[in-house]
């Protein structure tokens, strides 16, 4: 009946407890007044009781006595001519008469001139108290004789115990009466607290949930039911607005409202095209058994964001919303912008698949035709399209288009559907291995520097060894090419580069003549903390002039002073500096003039056909005379053969490295 957990039933128990309290703390004192009154009462009556007693035996032994002195005095009249005419017989019979009253004992006459009993008569008395009085017979105020009477009061007293043992019954009976009089009431008034107590519970109950859960509870369904449009709710809580509840209603929906509406919105609606979002999308795909997912991508968007500007860019989304609701909406089909220039199409079981693939072969055909004018420019995207059927689970299902369209692009198809024969399945397969493969090293410590030694033209012999990193797996050895772009992208390369770096400090520190190169990144050096690391442990064991930093010139420096700033640090504790793979890609001379640099090393590609290419020829002989002109020794890579060795000799480099002298071995000089 009850749902002990609402608040109704909560703030029932708390007030039921409160009136039952009172209730009874009430009673407890009602009955207490009352019994103390009843205790009054009773200790009253009874001092009543004793006091009438007292006074009633006090009346009656006066009244009694009052009584027998006019009783005895009428004897004393009555005998007095007899005894002036000394008939005593005639005194005798009559004083037999008068001993028949109640309490006389004996009478006697005593003669007054002979001083003797002239008649008496006696009574025997049960009474244990026998009192005498004297009463003088006159006649004509002559006194004649002398009336001695005995007599007891016992009667009287016998009397006195009676009323009052009556009166003591009277007083108990009206104690008891006045008791249960008492405890009678109690138990009314009782019944009538009960009574009140529940008519007043019954009333809070139903003011509860008039005043307070009814308002709560309609408040919640406006909540739940919450529609907010331009600004106005749909719905209102108008029956308590001058209740707290009310002014609670008035408030949410003036303000938590339109939150809660701008919250749903930026949840499940992109701001630029009004389209759904991603998350939108995951709900859906979460809601649906049977479903086909299309993601397409807009081409060279990118570019065209970056070229005119953001502004642009977000009116080129918008033409393809447009687009995309013109020829999908009329379908029923949701449409979604789940990423920069990605939107996904999503088709239910409820629309027919052939109905679908027509609209979107025919969206693929014209979209690219139409143009997107701006500012007396226009522009047309090509787009391509990823679709899939795939529903173990929303996530799966956006991979899965996403690798399609990504293949499309590759392809350059325009719709490609998603099977698990797909080539980049296979790649991202191959890519998880080898994250695992590295995982597995790093957690071994089988991330190991493999030394190929580096030949001076001056000396003639090996002078150091660049540090080429290897993975170790059981009895198998994994070149960087295999592993290191994906560890890149996988966002462990800091790791192997940690690990490395310890392989050789410690060769350093057991070898104390070998001196080393090692690789850094780009990545690496505007990592501050890791080359400060370095720094510090080359300072601490004295290993800086023994190192030569060869820093990778196919990533770009894009961060100049960054790179700056690590070639003056290492230059400051006696390292050198090396530019690796000079000669590929975009080579800038400019940046070795300020630079400063130690080494350049001119890159593979120009080294391994040199002695044929006469292009290979122009460059690097261009390069080497620059880098003499400005102080910079050289050193060749990818020397393979006695005729790339003698002819970088010739053209003047000071360094040859490559498997003709030797390949990277784990030992240095094996």
């Amino acid at each position: 009946m009850f749902n002990r957990h609402s608040i109704k039933f909560k703030l029932f128990i708390m007030v039921s407890a409160i009136i039952l309290s009172f209730l009874l703390l009430f009673s407890l004192f009602w009955y207490m007044t009352t019994q103390k009154t009843s205790e009054q009462i009773g200790t009253l009556t009874q001092e009543i009781f004793k006091e009438s007693s007292r006074k009633n035996a006090a009346y009656q032994m006066a009244q009694n006595e009052k009584h027998l002195e006019s009783y005895f005095s009428l004897v004393a009249d009555m005998v007095a001519l007899d005894c002036y005419n000394l008939d005593y017989d005639a005194v005798q019979e009559k004083i037999g008469t008068f001993l028949e009253h109640v309490g006389v004992c004996s009478i006697e006459i005593v003669d007054a001139l002979r001083k003797s009993d002239s008649a008496s008569v006696i009574r025997n008395c049960d009474s244990k108290v026998v009192f005498e009085t004297h009463i003088p017979v006159l006649y004509k105020n002559e006194r004649v004789s002398t009336l001695k009477i005995g007599y007891s009061l016992e009667h009287i007293n016998e009397r006195i115990d009676f009323e009052t043992q009556y009166l003591n019954t009277q007083a108990k009976a009206l104690q008891e009466s006045i008791e249960s009089s008492f405890l009678h009431n109690f138990y009314v008034q009782k019944s009538i607290f009960i009574l009140l107590s529940l008519m007043m519970l019954y009333f809070v109950w139903h003011q509860i949930g008039k005043s307070v859960v009814k308002p709560i509870t309609l408040l919640l369904d406006q909540m739940q039911s919450l529609n907010y449009v331009d600004g106005v709710t749909s719905s209102r809580v108008k029956v308590f607005e001058e209740t707290e509840i009310g002014q609670l209603s008035e408030y949410f929906h003036k303000h938590i409202a339109k939150l809660l509406w701008q919250l749903n919105v930026r949840a499940n609606y992109d701001a630029i095209t009004h389209l759904y979002s991603r998350q939108k999308l995951i709900d859906d795909l979460n809601a649906h058994v049977a479903y086909t997912l299309v993601i397409l991508d807009l081409e060279n968007f990118k570019e065209a964001n970056n070229f005119y500007g953001l502004d642009t860019g977000d009116k080129i989304l918008e033409h393809t919303a447009k687009a995309l609701k013109f020829y999908f909406e009329p379908l029923g089909v949701k449409l979604y912008r789940i990423n920069s220039d990605e939107f996904a199409i999503l088709r239910t079981h409820e629309i027919l698949l052939k109905s679908f693939l027509e609209t979107l072969d025919l969206f693929s055909v014209e979209f690219p035709n139409e143009e997107f004018v701006f500012e007396e420019n226009s522009l047309s995207f090509n787009i391509a399209m990823g679709m899939t059927d795939e529903r173990e689970s929303p996530i799966k299902s956006i991979t899965a288009a996403l690798i399609a369209l990504r293949h499309a692009k590759n392809a350059r198809e325009t719709i490609v559907c998603f099977t698990q024969e797909l080539p980049l399945i296979k790649e991202y397969e191959h890519n998880i291995s080898v994250v695992k493969r590295i995982k597995r090293a790093l957690k071994k410590n089988k991330v190991v520097p493999y030394f190929q030694p580096i030949f001076s033209y001056e000396y003639g012999t090996v002078v150091k060894y660049e540090a080429l990193m290897r993975l170790e797996e059981k009895n198998e050895v994994i070149g960087p090419m295999e592993f290191l772009e994906i560890a890149k992208r996988a966002g462990l390369y800091h790791k192997l580069s940690e690990q490395m770096v310890m392989g050789i400090l410690h060769l350093l520190k057991r070898d104390t003549q070998v001196h080393i190169a090692l690789n850094l990144s780009i990545r690496d050096i505007v990592r501050t903390e890791f080359f400060a690391w370095i720094f510090a442990m080359l300072k601490n064991n004295d290993f800086a002039q023994r190192i030569t930093f060869e820093i990778t010139e196919q990533e770009g420096i894009e961060n100049f002073d960054v790179l700056k700033d690590f070639i003056t640090q290492a230059h400051a504790i006696g390292a050198k500096i090396a530019i690796d793979d000079f000669g590929s890609g975009y080579s800038n001379f400019e940046h070795l003039i300020h630079l400063h640099v130690d080494y350049l090393k001119i890159d593979g590609s120009l080294i391994k056909h040199i002695d044929t290419d006469v292009n290979a020829q122009i460059i690097v002989e261009t390069i080497v005379r620059f880098a003499k002109a400005m102080g910079i020794q050289t050193v060749a890579e990818y020397v393979c053969s006695e005729a790339i060795f003698e002819y970088v000799r010739s053209i003047g480099v000071d360094f040859s490295q490559g498997y003709f002298i030797a390949p990277p071995n784990k030992v240095v000089g094996a």
